[in-house]
């Protein structure tokens, strides 16, 4: 009996040895406070007669938080976005809201996919020199947008790829406006 709880105790050691790493995580959510800086480009499709295209290409800057249990994670962002075509430059800001997977994460690296539905609010119209109200435009003041996008954060920074396209019409015209949006932003995460 003696020598058995010694060789018992080697035995459990030795098979621990051979199993897994456990793969539990801490009980707590995450939180991520971003940075972040970036460039878009929107596209307004009218589907009148003539149907037309009009590009903005645009920068935005904003913050955001973004909260991780395990493999989901819920982010909100707080945007500024200025859209610059020809003569015009639209001033915005938009209030995202997105739930999401986390397909792979490690220390150094990880990539999230997820979707969400975005408040986007035209707040300022510039035409050549002159100062123009929103809601005497041919732009809608809100919009709501639907968003889908991959992100990838490498050590401290985050990279985001989404694209974005309108529920509602995005010009007060009688014939229907699609707006699409591309961004590409990068973060920094504290």
């Amino acid at each position: 009996m003696k020598n058995l709880v010694p060789k018992v105790c080697a035995l459990a050691i030795c098979l621990s040895m051979l199993l897994p790493a456990s793969q539990g995580e801490a009980q707590q959510p995450k939180l991520d406070i971003k940075a972040l800086a970036g460039f878009s480009l929107n596209i307004y499709d009218t589907l009148g007669d003539p149907p037309t295209n009009e590009k903005f290409a645009g920068w935005l800057g904003g913050f955001g938080a973004r909260i991780s249990k395990r493999k989901a994670f819920v982010e909100a962002l707080f945007t500024f976005n200025r859209f610059i075509s020809n003569s015009i430059i639209l001033n915005s800001f938009q209030l995202p809201i997105s739930l999401g997977y986390i397909p792979f994460k490690i220390a150094e690296f990880g990539v999230y996919l997820y979707g969400g539905y975005v408040n986007h609010f035209n707040v300022a119209l510039k035409r050549g020199k002159e100062r123009v109200r929103i809601k005497y435009s041919d732009f809608v003041v809100y919009q709501a947008l639907v968003r889908f996008g991959v992100s990838f954060d490498l050590y401290m920074f985050n990279f985001d790829f989404n694209y974005s396209i309108g529920l509602n019409d995005a010009l007060k015209t009688p014939y229907r406006t699609r707006y699409q949006l591309l961004q590409f932003t990068v973060a920094y995460v504290f």
